[in-house]
């Protein structure tokens, strides 16, 4: 087991068991949740025909659409890879009961960084049969494929969102400048106030999904170092619920970018 540094990822799971008892294991996306349930009220379309012109209109609809189309983008990876997740966490439990004469058979070659596999010892699970050798190798192959493609959407895809986050971010001031250069009044002031509105909430939710990208590389750990099926079940939770990133975030920006649409 490992020592303090492996304290918070247990203790994010063990949250994640407790929230189980509330929420159900597999939850709509957030985009669909929150395009359900968080829609605002139709707003009117801001921007005079001089603002368009001008590229103002267009500038702030890119801006603001498109960081919002970012969360939508991690939304989609993260349920990609809640897939992928759920085929290893099977994976694990069938390869996890006894051979044929009643004794735990060893997956393969310790390879954690590839299998996400833990320690060998037999439970009760839902998959209480015996394997074949044949059988066990396919599954030890499935097991090593399925995790590569984890770790790959993992470092690839979820990094790259947050990069292009940060760089939203970023650009807020200059954006705000050109809008206060080329904009119109009232429009500027409408406009000024939804930069406000950006400057605070975007940040934040950057921040959020840091610390969800975080967690989920914890959780991995967890799943790495225990075969226990609830506790694979509860890391399941955890992928899919993203604690850490705050939905009134979300709406604050989808109220944004609504605007535009």
């Amino acid at each position: 087991m490992r020592d303090s540094g492996f304290e918070a990822p247990f203790a994010y799971v063990l949250d994640s068991i407790q929230r189980s008892q509330h929420f159900p294991l597999f939850l709509p996306s957030v985009g669909e949740a929150l395009m359900s349930s968080t829609r605002p009220s139709p707003s009117p379309s801001l921007g005079s025909g001089t603002d368009r012109k001008h590229g103002v209109y267009r500038r702030l609809n890119d801006f603001f659409v498109g960081f919002w189309n970012e969360t939508e983008n991690w939304a989609q990876f993260n349920e990609d890879c809640r897939v992928l997740l759920e085929d290893i966490v099977n994976i694990k439990a069938k390869l996890n009961v006894p051979n044929r004469e009643g004794e735990v058979v060893s997956r393969t070659k310790e390879e954690p960084e590839q299998m996400l596999a833990g320690p060998k010892q037999a439970h009760e699970g839902p998959e209480a049969s015996y394997l074949s050798e044949l059988e066990r190798y396919k599954l030890n192959e499935a097991l090593i494929r399925q995790s590569e493609r984890l770790v790959e959407q993992m470092e690839a895809k979820f990094p790259k969102i947050l990069r292009r986050m940060r760089s939203a971010v970023d650009k807020i001031p200059a954006v705000r400048s050109y809008v206060a250069a080329e904009a119109s009044s009232p429009d500027s002031e409408r406009f000024t106030a939804l930069l406000n509105e950006a400057s605070e909430a975007f940040p934040e939710l950057v921040k959020c999904y840091e610390k969800e990208l975080r967690a989920k590389r914890e959780a991995l750990m967890v799943l790495a170092s225990f075969d226990d099926y609830y506790i694979s079940l509860a890391v399941m939770s955890s992928w899919v619920q993203e604690a850490f990133v705050d939905l009134s975030l979300k709406v604050r920006a989808y109220d944004c970018a609504s605007v535009f649409q």
